[in-house]
């Protein structure tokens, strides 16, 4: 049986891959609740970025909050631990979702 961290990682790669693909169907309740804490308490590296994009496209983040959500926490938790996986991604991708998202959150991916 697959443990519990494990699946709700491979939850969030599932809900990425969801957002992608139906970006504009999701509103910003049904978001909110697929990304609650109760229902995804940890979240997959790959997601990570995907995930706050979203939440940010969404409208749900404050650049001008000086604390970051919940789900930012989160993807930054793991973020954390592969940021080596971040050099291999491209600039310009990298730079256009940094550019969504506050300075708090950019700044700890940075570091």
């Amino acid at each position: 049986e697959i443990d519990s961290m494990e699946k709700h990682l491979h939850m969030s790669q599932l809900l990425a891959e969801f957002c992608i693909l139906h970006r504009k169907l999701l509103d910003d309740q049904d978001f909110i609740r697929l990304t609650d804490e109760q229902c995804l308490p940890h979240v997959h590296y790959k997601a990570a970025l995907t995930l706050m994009e979203m939440e940010a496209d969404l409208g749900l983040v404050d650049h001008e909050m000086h604390e970051k959500t919940s789900l930012q926490d989160r993807c930054l938790r793991d973020l954390a631990s592969h940021w080596e996986e971040l050099s291999t991604m491209k600039p310009a991708e990298l730079s256009n979702i940094c550019r969504k998202l506050p300075s708090a959150v950019v700044t700890t991916i940075m570091i």
